[in-house]
């Protein structure tokens, strides 16, 4: 068995494949470093200029808007350099992914009923235990800062919220009714615990798991419809490895650039090179745009702070919202990105929009001169009236909660800024047409044998919540379709 990708979802793939002793497995990560790097602190994202944990992709957010991508590098991936948000995916969310990829229950279904075991499974829930909604006994810590605890930006947020009449949310992993409230982080002591130590942690020192960092997979090799081995450089040598059955996780761009590499993907883009026709590969995604309203912070005003709020994360409480207009996340960051991001020039503190259910889809495509070159992204942030309408709306309620909750005035002169929250998906969507889907409801390519997709490149469309514990679910799930074709 081989795993491509040590991120979020290859971290969870290669520890619970790897339970069974009879199944050897070999996980290939292209990021230098083949330790376990263990818990970060969680106010700090290394995702800065020069950063060795990171991978950064250029992209066009809209028409003469250009934006960056950023994608975690080394074990753990993005989850170990993310903002430590660890929310789910709404029950409706869920509900529309099974009816997607053709059914709302069974084994192979995607509703939230059969998704919920396996968020269960992934946590240890420190606020709410085990219950019918949570667990405590998996590898993720979960919790949630108190309200004694907030920073001041995140207090008087909050009770702004409240006062303008959006009820209270204590528990966004729920499923219950959007609201104002604390974000579930995977979090212990304030340290970032990722999936790659959280799950590779004890999982590392098995005998039948083998970590190869610092290799890079160049391509898959296929014949007679099934993938066979896997062509990598380690050491500065090109080896290749045969394998029964592939499993990629490499995340939402690398992930479709290998298919491409391989041959795998539309042929009217691959020409010559295509051995298997997938048409859907690359062929539309989905992202959050956010719009950040840059302000100066008023004073503080006398209140009386924890000394536990000397460094909070970059986002301890939010407001959802789900309307007939789509869904609505404002982000109260509590500290600017220029102070939480190494290497960053000063920034200003900003209030962050963000449309959590656009209509509007991106495109990726093969660099169009150099396989090996990133692929080309569009987000096309926007190009949807639906969504201009909706941006315009949230950027109302944000400045309307800057001032309600006293945190500042706005900068004159300088405009919101669009931007990404950097958690692309559907780059190699689930679902039962081979014309426009990349994988099935089991995990498994349409047409190839032996391989396997368990990243966010395969969500039909983003969640209207952050993507990181979905994404664990996806990878939890994704482990038991694997093990079975095993058998």
């Amino acid at each position: 068995m081989v795993i491509v990708g040590g991120g979020s979802c290859g971290s969870v793939l290669a520890a619970r494949l790897s339970e069974d002793p009879a199944c050897s497995v070999l996980l290939i990560e292209a990021g230098a470093g083949g330790a376990v790097r263990g818990p970060s602190p969680a106010h700090i994202l290394p995702i800065g200029p020069g950063s060795p944990r990171t991978r950064h992709y250029a992209t066009t957010l809209r028409r003469g808007v250009a934006g960056a991508l950023v994608r975690g590098c080394g074990l753990g991936g993005s989850g170990a350099v993310n903002g430590a948000y660890f929310v789910r995916a709404t029950p409706a969310d869920l509900d529309a992914w099974g009816s997607a990829v053709g059914g709302r229950s069974g084994r192979t279904g995607w509703s939230y009923g059969d998704t919920l075991p396996y968020f269960r499974r992934s946590e240890d829930d420190y606020d709410f235990g085990s219950s019918a909604l949570h667990g405590d006994a998996g590898p993720v810590p979960v919790s949630r800062r108190t309200a004694e605890s907030w920073s001041t930006v995140t207090a008087r947020f909050v009770a702004a919220a409240g006062a303008m009449g959006f009820h209270a949310e204590p528990d966004k992993n729920a499923g219950g009714p959007a609201g104002v409230g604390p974000v579930p982080c995977n979090i212990d002591r304030g340290m970032r615990v990722d999936p790659g130590s959280a799950y590779l942690g004890a999982a590392a020192r098995r005998p039948n798991l083998t970590v190869w960092a610092g290799t890079t997979v160049r391509a898959l090799r296929t014949a007679a419809g099934t993938v066979h081995a896997v062509e990598v450089v380690r050491d500065g040598a090109l080896l290749e490895v045969q394998a029964h059955n592939v499993v990629l996780a490499a995340g939402a761009i690398e992930t479709p650039a290998l298919l491409w590499r391989s041959g795998i993907g539309d042929p009217r883009m691959l020409g010559a090179a295509a051995v298997h026709a997938l048409p859907g590969v690359g062929r539309e995604f989905s992202d959050h745009p956010e719009i950040t309203i840059p302000y100066n912070p008023a004073p503080p005003a006398g209140e009386q702070v924890s000394e536990e709020c000397a460094a909070p994360p970059i986002l301890e409480a939010c407001l959802n919202l789900d309307s007939g207009d789509g869904a609505v996340e404002i982000r109260p960051y509590t500290a600017s990105f220029g102070d939480a991001v190494p290497g960053n020039p000063p920034m200003p503190s900003v209030l962050g929009a963000a449309l959590m259910s656009p209509w509007g889809r991106g495109r990726m495509v093969p660099h169009p001169a150099d396989p090996w070159g990133a692929p080309r992204i569009e987000h096309h942030y926007l190009s949807d009236p639906r969504d201009k309408a909706a941006a315009a709306a949230a950027v109302d309620l944000a400045r309307g909660l800057l001032d309600a909750a006293g945190l500042g005035a706005v900068i004159d002169g300088v405009p919101p800024r669009l931007g990404t929250s950097q958690h692309l998906s559907g780059t190699c969507p689930m679902g039962a047409d081979p014309g426009t889907a990349v994988v099935d409801p089991r995990c498994r390519v349409h047409g190839l044998g032996g391989l396997y997709i368990a990243d966010t490149s395969v969500f039909p469309r983003v969640p209207s919540r952050g993507p990181h514990a979905t994404a664990v679910m996806l990878a939890e799930r994704a482990a038991e379709f694997v093990a079975s074709g095993l058998r």
